[in-house]
């Protein structure tokens, strides 16, 4: 992730919004929150345990791609834990492994509620603080995202989870939900996060501005004009 000196410069270019922008909204797991390789080192303990000798940052990947594609599919919400264990119970299929997912999948769910922070995450806030509302919006359940809080000191005005909204970004009732209990409108709220779907372009579609923390252009971005022209560019390409 592109982030040497990328919360100051994004410091910055928000300092130049300030007359529209009054809220910071920031996704948390690999925004805010570092998520390492604790995912892969648990999907490396499930195949461990039922022998398999697959490459488990490319099993976790496909696991990550399940995980996504049944949150942008739920016709009504269910938990992270549940999509954990539907997740599982595909790659059970895919890989013939004859194991309990709603058993195994503990292994996953212990890795959660014991994230550290980034080492710029604290310094950033600190420096917004005062200046914005400043909020975490994430794809999570609540229990695990306030131990995480908890743990590493993580003090904001408000934060919001897919458990607590009772949706999932991107789906449009995660915004809505989320800008209504803000009380602001969508042109007052900048979103920023590592996924495009989620943490960008559903926000963006929605009225907000947006930055990819992500981004290849992070480096270059000082601006959240810049930004949009950079994505402008990017579609282009």
């Amino acid at each position: 992730m592109l982030r040497s000196g990328y919360f100051q410069r994004l410091t910055r270019g928000v300092g130049q919004q300030e007359m529209s922008i009054s809220t910071i909204v920031f996704d948390a797991y690999g925004t805010l929150i570092d998520t390492a390789d604790g995912s892969v080192r648990a999907t490396q303990t499930i195949l461990r345990k039922h022998g398999c000798e697959l490459n488990p940052t490319e099993v976790y990947a496909r696991w990550k791609t399940y995980h996504q594609h049944i949150i942008s599919t739920l016709s009504a919400f269910t938990s992270e834990d549940a999509i954990f264990v539907a997740g599982l119970s595909r790659l059970y299929q895919d890989y013939h492994i004859a194991g309990n997912p709603h058993e195994d999948v503990h292994i996953m769910l212990a890795t959660l509620g014991i994230r550290k922070v980034f080492a710029d995450t604290i310094p950033c806030l600190n420096c917004l603080r005062g200046r914005f509302e400043l909020v975490i919006a994430s794809n999570t359940d609540t229990r695990p995202f306030l131990a995480d809080m908890q743990r590493n000191k993580v003090v904001v005005d408000k934060w919001f989870t897919s458990e607590s909204l009772q949706a999932y970004k991107p789906h449009r009732a995660f915004y809505d939900r989320m800008v209504e209990e803000l009380g602001k409108e969508p042109h007052e709220v900048v979103f920023i996060g590592d996924s495009l779907d989620a943490d960008v372009m559903g926000p963006m579609d929605y009225g907000m501005k947006s930055i990819w923390l992500n981004s290849p252009f992070a480096q270059s971005i000082s601006t959240i004009l810049h930004f949009k022209l950079s994505i402008q560019r990017r579609c282009q390409a």
